[in-house]
């Protein structure tokens, strides 16, 4: 039975958002002379909120002109409000839920997302930084070391980005070298040992050259101790280091070239303080073995030993030529990762199912995009993209003895080394015509082929548990097309648009028992407003769509480990509205909400159920479960987002600064619950709250401050997941609180 519409949007969420609304427009109807200063714009004057601009259609653009939703925020103004990393845009972006299993990002943006992905399956929400596609999820929670801005592209990318981006796009811009020298040092500490340090330095190395470094490291004790002496101590501390540079040359009036490395490595354990939930039967380590586990999110229970090593380098070269009536950008990047995880899969101090994770991958990209110059009724951009992805992973699970007495002690299995070849490519083209004064219209359309090759052979000195060796290929072709029209005021922008987005299809591992998945496809439509109100102290941006989904790839709990397949169909519907607003001079205030209607149309998911009788853990329901009608895992009903932030001018000189951010999360399931039994697999609403307030010197020079992240202790889940072998949950940081000082030279 559908929900009622009473029921998608209660009567208290909705008086919070209108109350919030409401208020903002009274506020700022009264203060002519307000200043803003707004997690997404800051003020440069006393009257207006600031322009800001994207780049989200590959050319410069303020946001309210932009004819499609995006979310742009600042990326300072994002860190002061405790968003460290891409984790935390969910708190910012009210349509997005980014959830991690251990390092392995999952971003969910209007309901569509990818639980997990083997080399050579990637997500269905692209991932950008600056013009380089990160490919693999363990690499995509970027931290925001020079960050000049975060963009969020809502909805099917299927023209400009195109691979990949069936959901959205989550673009990290980083600083470019200025014209003038300047260092920046800031430091932080907190709760539990964290401790942060992080340097910024850049300008002009000669007339024709400007150069940036940035480095920053980030430590902290674990938040979870371990009941198993001799396994590692703790889990979900930090150990982190980064580093990133910047060269570009000026090399005329026309051209431009920029240069950009960097290189990250994390040896820490997060996400890794896993307690067991449900019934006790379902931990098989326990139930069967003997073993012990943890019940609380303060402990864990694991013989595993050591940490985790995961690093990436990466390079990407940019050419800009502006030849007046049209502009040439090559764009080239190569990026090298690996890692080597550790997992304890039971949760349990049995060596029942104790994951050793290997990763190696190299992409290499090369991007053409050939734009007409500004101005004229007409504005067009065509391109031709190429990716190249080579990768090798394997699980092993050393001494395991779930295979005892079949095999002697001491044997490790594997479902064995897997690797895979990656091609794609890409030619697009999109173009606006403008015309009547205030009417224009896009058409594009972006061609796709991929081909994916995979082998699994046995992995050196283990029992292979998956038939091999096995080779197989696939390929894949789409068009995705995209068409709007937009209306044009003096107050702002409407816009109708139809887009469609394409996921490639791909393999599990092991690929000779997982089924080969089909594309995910997705056409959706939207309806938009963006307006400028009360003298530009007050930005209105919303939009109403339908996307229809065919192919949705879903991600399901299943033998000790992750298995993906096809569901059938599924329709998401919602209502977007986001407002900044300039309440009074250096006053400002920022509200986002997400309404959202998901329902798979038809889907019989496999879903396990709690076995209590030997061998215990879960076994799957007979003739799986018809789950259509239900909302789509992940995707919350009600979300919000409010920002505020206030400078109070000192009569001694300087200032005090605060920052604060709320963001609510209606309730959702990580995983479909068969029975009452699973119903741990809901996360239930909840809201965290962050603040940072902050003493800046008069000249601006330096500032110290104190901050809180997840204020309150809200107690939520990172991940919760359900496996044949047991019940797990990680939980999300509890509350951190700190101090952290900056000096600008």
């Amino acid at each position: 039975m559908r929900r009622s519409i009473a029921r998608f949007a209660p009567r208290r969420f909705v008086a919070t958002v209108a109350g919030a609304c409401l208020w903002a427009f009274a506020v700022a109807a009264e203060q002519p002379e307000a200043t803003p200063a707004s997690p997404t714009a800051a003020s440069a004057d006393a009257t207006a909120l600031t322009t800001v601009v994207v780049t989200a259609q590959r050319r410069a653009e303020n946001l309210q002109d932009v004819p499609m939703a995006v979310a742009a925020f600042d990326g300072d103004s994002l860190a002061e409000v405790g968003i460290a990393g891409a984790r935390r845009l969910e708190n910012v972006v009210p349509s997005l839920t980014y959830l991690a299993t251990g390092f392995n990002a999952q971003p969910y943006l209007r309901g569509i997302g990818t639980r997990s992905g083997w080399v050579g399956m990637e997500s269905s929400v692209a991932t950008y930084v600056d013009d380089r596609y990160v490919s693999r999820p363990w690499a995509a929670m970027f931290d925001m070391l020079d960050m000049e801005r975060v963009e969020v592209l809502k909805g099917p990318q299927g023209i400009l980005y195109g691979r990949n981006a069936a959901g959205g796009a989550i673009r990290a811009i980083t600083k470019d070298p200025g014209y003038d020298s300047s260092v920046e040092l800031g430091a932080k500490a907190g709760n539990d040992d964290y401790s942060s340090l992080s340097v910024l330095a850049g300008g002009p190395l000669s007339d024709a050259f400007r150069g940036q470094i940035a480095s920053w490291i980030e430590k902290r004790d674990g938040l979870a101790t371990n009941l198993v002496p001799s396994g590692r101590a703790h889990a979900d501390d930090l150990d982190r280091q980064s580093l990133r540079a910047k060269l570009l040359w000026d090399a005329g009036e026309r051209v431009t070239a920029k240069i950009g490395a960097s290189w990250w490595r994390y040896t820490d354990w997060i996400g890794r303080d896993l307690a067991s939930t449900g019934a006790p039967e379902t931990n098989r380590g326990v139930a069967l073995y003997g073993g012990i586990t943890s019940l609380d999110r303060d402990h864990f229970a694991s013989a595993l030993a050591g940490d985790n090593d995961m690093q990436e380098t990466a390079v990407d070269l940019r050419f800009d030529i502006d030849a007046g009536a049209l502009k040439l950008v090559s764009v080239t990047t190569y990026t090298e990762g690996d890692f080597a995880q550790t997992f304890d899969t039971d949760l349990s101090s049995i060596a029942l199912l104790d994951n050793y994770a290997t990763e190696t991958s190299t992409d290499v990209s090369q991007e053409l995009q050939l734009l007409s110059g500004t101005g004229g009724p007409l504005e067009w951009i065509a391109g031709a993209f190429y990716f190249r992805s080579k990768g090798d992973t394997a699980n092993v699970f050393r001494d395991s003895v779930s295979v005892q007495p079949l095999l002697p002690g001491g044997t490790d299995i594997s479902p064995g080394l897997q690797h895979a070849d990656v091609d794609a490519y890409a030619l697009y083209a999109q173009a606006t015509y403008a015309f009547k004064e205030r009417w224009s219209v896009t058409f594009g359309s972006r061609w796709n082929h991929e081909r994916k090759d995979v082998t699994l052979t046995a992995f050196p000195d283990t029992f292979s548990t998956a038939p091999n060796p096995f080779a197989d290929s696939s390929d894949w072709d789409e068009m995705t097309p995209r068409a709007s029209v937009e209306y044009r005021v003096g107050w702002g922008v409407t816009y109708l648009s139809y887009a469609r987005g394409f996921k490639s299809g791909g393999y599990n591992y092991p690929a000779s028992t997982g089924p080969v998945l089909d594309p995910e496809i997705l056409d959706s439509y939207e309806v938009g407003l963006k307006s400028d109100l009360l003298d530009g102290r007050l930005q209105l941006r919303s939009a109403v769509f339908f996307t229809d989904v065919k192919g949705l790839q879903v991600v399901r709990g299943a033998a000790g480990a992750l298995v993906t397949e096809n569901a059938a169909d599924a329709d998401v519907r919602g209502l977007e509205l986001d407002l900044d607003v300039a309440l009074r001079e250096n006053l400002s205030l920022s509200v986002a909400t997400a309404l959202l209607y998901s329902e798979y149309t038809e889907y019989t998911a496999g879903v396990l159920v709690p076995l209590y009788v030997p061998p215990y853990g879960s076994a799957p329901l007979a003739g799986g479960l018809d789950v259509s009608g239900r909302s789509m895992l992940r995707t919350p009903d009600q979300t919000l987002s409010v920002g505020v932030r206030y400078r109070k001018p000192l009569v001694a000189g300087g200032s005090v600064a605060f920052a604060g951010g709320y963001a609510y999360k209606g309730d959702y399931y990580f995983d479909f619950s068969a029975v009452p039994e699973t119903e741990w697999l809901k996360q239930d609403a909840y809201g965290v709250l962050n603040a940072r307030v902050a003493y800046v010197a008069r000249d601006g020079r330096w500032e110290r401050g104190l901050w809180s992240n997840n204020l309150t202790d809200e107690v939520y889940y990172d991940d919760a997941v359900l496996t044949n072998v047991a019940s797990r949950v990680s939980y999300a940081d509890p509350r951190m609180s700190g101090i952290d000082f900056k000096y600008r030279l």
